[in-house]
């Protein structure tokens, strides 16, 4: 008798992208209200945290020496859906794919960005013991909508490699392959 293995290994295949950019939309639909939930209450959450300590938000709490212009209102704006949506995708109902990294720190990332491009330069204490007033006001302030395009510009990115990542059929991921 021949030695024959009748053992399958599941070989990884490589992920399969989505074709079109609308199949991308596909597991915003399969979003239920908890996950709609989880994304209005931490887009409120982000506009809350990234606009009330900048003063986009006119509070007593803080203060803002210099006006708030187009662009942090931009980027405020932009930036809190993208983590709201974003951090919707990593509830526990959507993990269609297993999750090896957190994402925390990713998303915390960008949003620190966010809030860098979003505040007023003369206000963060940080910025003004490393280059003083006219530094902040001459090197920092013109880099803001930089920042704020990286910012938003890696939420949308970090979006689009979850949804793609979502998109994909948990069956596609790995192929049973006859071993021998």
């Amino acid at each position: 008798m021949s030695s024959v293995r009748s053992r399958i290994d599941i070989v990884a295949a490589p992920t399969p992208k989505p074709r079109h950019w609308r199949s991308l939309l596909v597991p915003l639909g399969a979003f239920e209200r908890a996950e709609w939930a989880v994304a209005v209450i931490a887009t409120l959450a982000a506009l809350a945290l990234l606009g009330i300590p900048t003063a986009v938000v006119p509070t007593p709490l803080f203060g803002r020496t210099l006006e708030t212009d187009a662009v942090n209102v931009a980027v405020w704006l932009a930036s809190a859906p993208l983590i709201g949506i974003l951090v919707a995708t990593y509830a526990p109902s959507l993990r269609l794919t297993p999750v090896e990294r957190s994402p925390v720190g990713r998303i915390s990332t960008a949003g620190a960005a966010a809030y860098l491009a979003i505040g007023c330069p003369v206000c963060n204490k940080v910025l003004l013991v490393l280059l003083g007033t006219n530094g902040a006001l001459q090197i920092f302030a013109p880099l803001q909508p930089l920042i704020g395009v990286l910012a938003v510009g890696s939420l949308t990115a970090m979006l689009v490699w979850r949804l793609r990542q979502l998109a994909v059929p948990r069956s596609a991921c790995a192929t049973p392959v006859p071993y021998g």
